[in-house]
């Protein structure tokens, strides 16, 4: 009911075949390390999470595995605990949309959202995910995940770390600014930053994402990992300028990053891909690199080229 504020002194369990709906306007405050596990069924419209400490954090919302849900437009806030996160995904798939994720509490390194197993592949649409105190989301564990038109902005770690042979496709205008690391990380994982998805024919069209003033590299691949950014035959009009390292970098073997028809910040010439490579980026210990073709304006959506 609309202006309900409940305290938990417990963790808040659902049961596997159980069912809980809370509905707009609630707030749920939980007390230190106390926390939400579903292993049933969980929709949330409209709820704020938050500790019930101004002083401490709580533990987050953990979708167990085969649980089911749905999370739109609510708040989840002031998680804390060294490697906590306040939505942590494991073998389900719920669908989360319109929602913050933001400000960890104090002391902690807690990130925004932590999908992994391979029957993982929840999809997040419309979320803010920001000032937390480690990574913005990170997929792992042989994870899939659709992410649509997010913000993960000015989180101390990556802003979207892949990694274990995972997978991520990420498209619909994205912003990925003023992460403390990496805007994006594939290590062992695969990113493709496209702009659809097809169900039945593959994630191919525009990017339109943008990855700027992040405190090491925009993108980067590591130990076999790979992003997809646009090749020879396809380009993905994504915006990668102003971070502090390389705006592309791969490093190790079988690691590499495509990152063609991009706007880089400035007017150039097409040049061979070579000279792009050179100019945008960096490979190291056997990495690659492609970058054949640039935008020559900021793209957008209404931008034909």
């Amino acid at each position: 009911e609309d202006g309900i504020t409940l305290t938990f002194d417990e963790d808040l369990i659902v049961e596997a075949g159980a069912r809980l709906n809370v509905g707009t306007g609630v707030e749920l405050r939980f007390a230190p390390g106390k926390r939400i596990v579903n292993s049933g069924d969980f929709d949330a419209d409209g709820v704020v999470f938050t500790p019930d400490l101004s002083t401490s954090g709580w533990s987050g919302i953990r979708y167990e595995p085969g649980s089911t849900g749905t999370m739109s437009g609510s708040v989840v806030e002031g998680v804390s605990g060294w490697g906590s996160y306040a939505v942590r995904i494991n073998n389900a798939s719920p669908t989360i949309t319109g929602s913050q994720i933001r400000d960890s509490a104090s002391p902690s390194a807690s990130g925004g959202m932590y999908v992994t197993g391979s029957n993982a592949d929840p999809y997040r649409f419309q979320n803010s995910i920001s000032n937390l105190t480690s990574y913005g989301v990170v997929i792992t564990g042989l994870a899939s995940t659709r992410l649509r038109t997010n913000s993960i902005v000015n989180n101390t770690g990556e802003g979207l770390l892949v990694g274990a042979f995972s997978e991520a496709l990420v498209y619909g205008e994205h912003t990925f600014p003023s992460n403390t690391r990496d805007g994006i990380e594939a290590a062992r994982g695969q990113v493709y930053l496209g702009r659809y998805y097809y169900p039945t024919g593959g994630y191919h069209a525009d990017g339109y994402n943008v990855i700027e003033a992040n405190g090491t590299h925009g993108l980067y691949a590591r130990n076999q990992g790979f992003i997809g950014a646009g090749n020879s035959n396809r380009g993905r009009y994504n915006t990668i300028l102003s971070n502090i390292g390389d705006e592309a970098r791969a490093s190790g073997t079988s690691s590499s990053v495509l990152a063609s028809t991009n706007w880089w910040g400035q007017p150039v010439a097409n040049d061979p891909g070579s000279v792009l490579t050179t100019t945008y980026s960096r490979d190291t210990s056997s990495g690659s690199i492609s970058i054949v073709d640039v935008c020559d304006t900021e793209p957008g959506p209404d931008l034909q080229f």
